[in-house]
């Protein structure tokens, strides 16, 4: 995907107030924490002692809590730059990165540090998938083997297929594509039927950012089609120079983040 200078510029911008706010609520509220630190003392001996000194803690704990509730609701007003540049990844992943990582970072750093995460986890990402879905052993050790002799652009082909399918095992519906009734897509469907309790709602964000491999086709310039992992120019045979190591990874890490999802199961 080629980055939009001027709407970078702006989406910078729009972080960094929003980073601002953070650093504001944050040192406000640790002037509280600290304020009721100082006045914690060591209990005495008797029971109101004791119980003076546990109430200033809970008071600490309280405060604290307050805190990460309000950071919670200011990086909940925007998503994640992996969200915005169009990369899957699972909770187990983007907890590994630093808030810093998420909001406020260059896509072309971004990018160097996902390709690294993805290095850095490599055998834990294919062994995984191999062991929940050995039903489909012998497909997923092909796309790693592909993906070994980096011969990119099948890696790329044979994850957006294996996707669809745990996608239809999983919840009956295929991740591509979009009801034409109400133009409403499939992964905004299945972000309904997840159990999903992902900090900052994550999960269910992504699902609801088409992104560009699960654009309509129409929406994709006719100039960078060629190059594009949009998953309906890759079957279709518009795009034909997209077999890049990024967009492998990038198809791998969807893969992964399907294949993390569990369906809510109703209560009986």
């Amino acid at each position: 995907m080629k980055h939009n200078k001027s709407n970078f510029f702006k989406e910078f911008l729009k972080t960094q107030k929003l980073m601002h706010s953070i650093k504001e609520k944050w040192n406000s509220e640790l002037n509280k924490v600290s304020s009721t630190i100082q006045n914690v003392r060591i209990p005495d001996t008797t029971i109101t002692g004791i119980q003076k000194s546990f109430q200033q803690i809970n008071d600490v704990s309280k405060t604290m809590a307050n805190v990460f509730e309000q950071i919670s609701k200011l990086l909940a007003q925007q998503n994640p730059v992996f969200i915005e540049e169009d990369w899957y990844l699972s909770e187990f992943y983007y907890r590994k990165l630093m808030i810093i990582e998420m909001y406020v970072i260059d896509p072309v750093e971004l990018e160097k540090l996902l390709l690294n995460l993805f290095d850095e986890n490599y055998d834990l990402i294919k062994n995984t998938l191999i062991q929940k879905h050995e039903n489909r052993y012998q497909i997923i050790n092909e796309l790693f083997t592909a993906f070994e002799n980096k011969l990119f652009h099948s890696v790329v082909i044979l994850s957006y297929s294996i996707t669809d399918g745990i996608s239809k095992e999983k919840f009956g519906l295929n991740f591509w594509g979009y009801d034409k009734n109400n133009d409403l897509t499939h992964s905004s469907r299945i972000s309904e039927l997840i159990d999903s309790e992902s900090v900052l709602n994550l999960v269910r964000k992504r699902l609801n950012v088409r992104g560009e491999s699960n654009l309509q086709d129409k929406h994709i310039e006719e100039k960078e089609k060629f190059c594009s992992n949009n998953r309906h120019c890759v079957i279709h045979g518009d795009s034909y120079l997209y077999g890049t190591k990024v967009n492998a990874v990038k198809s791998i890490f969807l893969l992964d983040f399907i294949s993390s999802l569990q369906r809510n199961e109703p209560a009986n």
